[in-house]
């Protein structure tokens, strides 16, 4: 994998950026099953979603003061009061930690709602930057300073390891490049996008060039040359 050693990749669909102490993550997709049932997809609402407990354990594991989310914070629909109440239940458990919120293609309109939230530490916008890295959602491509490289969310990546005995599972996967390093999407709902199985959605994974897929095995990471 390219030499990135102020990154460091956790199974838990997380990496952490080590100077800042950011937790990052992409692709939460919160209230999902709230929107999907406005549409008219009657989802139950009662599968769990550990979504909440996951990103505290990870910024307690890592001594985070950070969380950056890379994108899709929200399913959409933020005005819908399961959504609201997802986000709301995601900032009050962890009292105290500051934020940073990378706007995806999902959260149209979330911006005037985070202005409203009683956090100590928020901030907005379409990408976070930290010295030799920016972080956006990847929808749209960035605009690259000299030395930068990207973090990204957007495309859900997976890729199938086989399974003695049970022929192939799909694994969330981080894809590993030279330009930088797509996030697995961090929501439960989410089943992933098998590597090669269709065109990117987004700008800037049709640029971005996966050298390495990190799958993510439980407590595990395995590397698979792509």
């Amino acid at each position: 994998m390219p030499d990135m050693p102020d990154l460091r990749l956790d199974p838990g669909r997380a990496l952490v950026h080590l100077p800042s102490r950011s937790l990052v993550v992409a692709d939460l997709h919160l209230g999902f099953e709230w929107v999907q049932r406005s549409r008219g997809q009657l989802l139950p609402v009662g599968r769990p979603d550990d979504t909440v407990e996951r990103i505290g354990n990870l910024a307690r594991k890592w001594d985070a003061r950070r969380v950056v989310v890379l994108g899709d914070v929200v399913h959409g629909a933020p005005t819908l009061e399961g959504v609201r109440r997802a986000l709301e239940g995601l900032f009050d458990a962890m009292d105290g930690m500051e934020w940073t919120i990378v706007l995806g293609n999902h959260d149209r309109g979330l911006a005037e709602h985070l202005g409203t939230m009683r956090v100590q530490a928020l901030s907005w916008g379409t990408s976070w930057r930290e010295p030799g890295w920016v972080g956006i959602h990847g929808d749209k491509a960035p605009e690259l300073r000299p030395g930068e490289r990207v973090l990204s969310g957007h495309e859900h990546p997976a890729i199938h390891v086989a399974k003695a005995g049970s022929g192939a599972i799909r694994l969330p996967a981080f894809a590993v490049g030279p330009m930088g390093i797509i996030l697995p999407a961090f929501s439960p709902w989410a089943a992933g996008s098998l590597a090669g199985q269709r065109p990117p959605l987004g700008e800037w994974a049709r640029i971005h060039v996966a050298t390495t897929y990190v799958a993510c095995m439980g407590t595990r990471l395995l590397p698979i040359p792509a």
